[in-house]
């Protein structure tokens, strides 16, 4: 088996490569093509647009169900007077709330990564 060699030990002060140089075949594990930077980077733009899409899919129904709860909570005048429906108001209120705050925590990482790229760009 030609990719696995065991090389003999020298007594020398520097150390000992485990690849041969003429081929790339010193052991398995061994990377001998640079990494393709253009595809990871492809690979890496697909990852983060799909889970752009995800997050706004997960935005627009969480606001739909949000509204929903909301709209649906008081179907009568009579219901004012029932608890329930105000627990399902408030939970419309409380998953809109909840998205309005994810979505200004998101805004202001990115204004701050965007920042602090431009002042370390600048220096």
């Amino acid at each position: 088996m030609d990719a696995l060699r065991w090389f003999p030990a020298r007594q020398t002060a520097r150390r000992i490569s485990l690849h041969r140089s003429n081929d790339h075949d010193g052991l398995v594990s061994c990377d001998s093509v640079p990494p393709n930077h253009r595809a990871q980077s492809r690979g890496f733009l697909v990852l983060v647009i799909l889970a752009g899409v995800i997050a706004v899919v997960g935005l627009i129904g969480g606001t739909l169900q949000g509204l929903s709860d909301m709209l649906g909570a008081f179907p009568s005048g009579a219901a004012v007077f029932d608890a329930g429906a105000w627990d399902r108001f408030f939970a419309g209120v409380g998953r809109l709330a909840m998205l309005v705050l994810l979505c200004t925590a998101v805004v202001m990482v990115v204004r701050w990564r965007i920042r602090r790229g431009k002042r370390v760009q600048a220096k």
